[in-house]
């Protein structure tokens, strides 16, 4: 069953969802739309139990960009069903909790640096900064522009401490890196998950693939 809010960021979320169930043969049992308003004539929008109630599903998705309605979603479902998406179990990043591949090593060095845990923000920051300098030091003579070029064709890899070598898309120039699928307690899983496979890259699952995007990066 899938959960969906009124603004145009709900929206973008609600789509996204839609097509990557379409694309890995994932059926609705049903598509509902929630509003949280103060207007006593839209109450039962946010009413879970009439959302979630008169039809069978596995698992509740919820696209809820800012997470206000999503995070009274678990445990109040009609059917005691999982609860993913902008609540329960999510794809992030980064998570605190990760123990793998250097995982906690990555995590103490940042704490001590910042003071805090670290999150996929500061992740992706750390991550950027690191495809640079990979960048750098496995092309030294080649310059900028050389430089650049090979990080963008995917020639330059990067140890991102979450398992397989980590490379950036030729096409749209987007970063190929696996997701954990955690809650805010703990990692459950990553993605692409076992048996999801691809002719090149099994990373290249996650997200559009080339043929399936008009994404294009332009040209240097």
């Amino acid at each position: 069953m899938l959960l969906s809010g009124p603004s145009a960021a709900d929206a973008a979320q609600r789509d996204a969802l839609v097509t990557s169930a379409r694309r890995f043969g994932i059926a609705w049992s049903a598509q509902r739309a929630f509003r949280l308003s103060n207007d006593p004539r839209e109450r039962d929008q946010a009413n879970l139990s009439l959302l979630t109630g008169g039809v069978d599903y596995d698992v509740v998705v919820v696209a809820d960009a800012d997470g206000e309605f999503a995070r009274g979603v678990p445990y109040v479902t009609l059917l005691p069903r999982p609860v993913v998406g902008a609540s329960g179990l999510g794809a992030q990043a980064w998570h605190w909790a990760w123990e793998r591949n250097g995982g906690p090593q990555l995590n103490r060095r940042f704490m001590r640096a910042a003071g805090r845990p670290m999150t996929g923000y500061d992740w992706a920051a750390w991550v950027a900064v690191k495809a640079i300098a990979e960048s750098v030091a496995r092309r030294p003579r080649a310059g900028f522009a050389g430089q650049a070029q090979a990080l963008a064709a995917g020639q330059v890899v990067v140890d991102g401490f979450k398992g397989p070598p980590l490379s950036f898309r030729r096409w749209d120039r987007q970063l190929r890196q696996p997701v954990l699928l955690a809650h805010p307690d703990g990692v459950v899983g990553m993605a692409p998950v076992e048996g999801v496979l691809h002719p090149k890259n099994n990373l290249d699952t996650l997200g559009a693939d080339e043929a399936d995007t008009a994404c294009r990066a332009p040209s240097a």
